[in-house]
């Protein structure tokens, strides 16, 4: 596999020859991305949802770029749109919750809010429950919280594992 940088030459020449082949576009925005030049692939990725429908996979990175860099607010524009996609809410919702399982240590009130939001975007979405009842559960000792939404998982027939 060639670096990144390599590919990004490659690519670059490539569009001035094609500038709008979308394919070459997506793999100068990924190469970008592996490059953590995550500026450039935001662009690019920006670039093919202004210009093209079917920019699912565009949309979804440029949500988890910023979730993953702490900027939730900025995520929440193109999770939006992508929320139309219905058929591939569980994708999203599950950026959501593994972005609360990653800041559930710096920020508790973040995490709760990402899990929520994977809730709001996939009302059945299991994980999505079960780490908040485990949250209210385990950790917060909460019980009326927990006991809420151990219910809300029963009402749409979810189990919560045991481990």
């Amino acid at each position: 596999m060639q670096k990144p940088d390599s590919a990004i030459m490659y690519l670059s020449n490539a569009r001035t020859i094609e500038p709008k082949n979308r394919i070459t576009i997506d793999a100068l925005a990924n190469a970008f991305f592996y490059s953590k030049n995550f500026d450039s692939a935001i662009y690019y990725w920006k670039y093919i949802v202004d210009n093209w429908d079917n920019n699912y996979e565009a949309m979804l990175n440029l949500v988890q770029i910023p979730i993953s860099s702490g900027k939730y607010d900025e995520a929440e524009y193109y999770t939006d749109k992508l929320i139309s996609y219905g058929e591939k809410k569980k994708e999203l919702a599950e950026i959501y919750n593994i972005y609360g399982i990653n800041i559930i240590k710096e920020s508790e009130s973040m995490a709760i809010k990402a899990w929520e939001k994977s809730i709001q975007i996939d009302s059945n979405f299991t994980k999505g429950f079960e780490n908040l009842f485990r949250f209210y559960f385990d950790y917060k000792k909460d019980y009326s919280k927990a006991r809420h939404y151990a219910i809300e998982m029963m009402k749409r027939r979810v189990s919560v594992p045991y481990n």
